[in-house]
């Protein structure tokens, strides 16, 4: 019995690394507890910066995402043709304003 769980338990995190960045981001919107996401993201200036995000809601028919964005500790709106990956975070290992959150390796673009 414990080798079947331990199996759905790698299949389920199997899964999550082949899902697209739209159904990673509504894990996290929909689990916020549990999930927040890592980013890599173009502005319209073409500017690149990694930032952790919780998903907050689509906005402008789903072209644009609401999320808090931890780094900046404030509320963010991101265009999703400029989000260029998405990985999934535990949530619990992420204090928001916390020097823990340089120590993942993040980098931070001013």
């Amino acid at each position: 019995m414990r080798q079947a769980t331990t199996h759905k338990q790698q299949a389920a995190s199997k899964s999550k690394r082949h899902q697209t960045p739209r159904q990673k981001l509504s894990l996290a919107m929909r689990d916020p507890d549990r999930w927040i996401c890592q980013i890599i993201y173009q502005d319209r200036t073409g500017k690149q910066t990694t930032r952790l995000i919780s998903p907050i809601r689509w906005t402008a028919k789903k072209q644009n995402l609401l999320a808090l964005c931890i780094s900046r500790e404030e509320p963010r709106q991101f265009t999703i043709a400029g989000i260029g990956s998405v990985e999934l975070v535990k949530a619990s290992d992420v204090l928001m304003g916390d020097s823990s959150v340089e120590e993942m390796g993040v980098i931070w673009h001013a």
